[in-house]
């Protein structure tokens, strides 16, 4: 939540793929090694004129990122399969039991509590009547990662593969401009090489709300 931030959205995603290859009480320790460093780092993320989150599908290679960074952008926030939205939610949402059966309270809270679109279970009632409120249901929890994180443009990522997250578009980016939020849809291919067409759109897209 820091102006600038700590630690750049290329440097989360490297230790988010260490730590989920290590064991668990390694991947603690490094993680713990990481927050302790960041604290006293000189050489930190230099302030950039946009504050980004982004949101969507996996992201597991850094050169996405360091794109966006590189083009003026500070990466302060996340909602993806990768980073946040696994970690987040479990750091955050005190149903998962640490008691009884371990496996199903596990299970509970990634299939009804986890956001990933494809455990969504559908509107019903009042909802399913009123299209705002249902957003809402479904997506507060942005508002509060954009006034929290002082989020002032989202990058609403969903590769060509993922059908589910590309469902899940239209209702993300109206959700967001009922919030006053500026967004940008990118839809990469699985491979590097499709990152190079997509510089001129976020450069643009960081002038329009800087």
């Amino acid at each position: 939540q820091q102006d600038p931030p700590l630690i750049s959205g290329v440097e989360t995603l490297k230790v988010i793929s260490a730590i989920e290859a290590l064991p668990v009480e390694d991947g603690n320790k490094v993680l713990e090694e990481v927050i302790d460093e960041a604290k006293e780092r000189k050489d930190k993320p230099k302030k950039q004129r946009a504050r980004l989150l982004i949101w969507g599908s996996i992201i597991d290679s850094p050169a996405l990122l360091q794109m966006i960074e590189e083009a003026g952008a500070n990466i302060v926030m996340d909602d993806t399969c990768v980073c946040s939205r696994q970690f987040w939610l479990h750091s955050q949402d005190p149903s998962i039991k640490t008691t009884g059966d371990l496996i199903e309270n596990l299970a509970r809270s990634y299939l009804l509590e986890n956001k990933c679109p494809r455990i969504y279970l559908g509107s019903y009632g009042d909802l399913k009547k009123d299209y705002k409120k249902d957003l809402e249901e479904r997506f507060g929890y942005l508002k509060d990662y954009i006034e929290n994180w002082k989020v002032n443009g989202v990058i609403i990522h969903s590769l060509r593969c993922c059908d589910v997250h590309g469902y899940e578009v239209p209702q993300v980016k109206d959700y967001l401009s009922m919030l006053g939020v500026p967004s940008i849809y990118i839809e990469p291919e699985y491979d590097a090489k499709s990152l190079p067409p997509l510089r001129t759109r976020i450069e643009a897209f960081l002038e329009t709300i800087s």
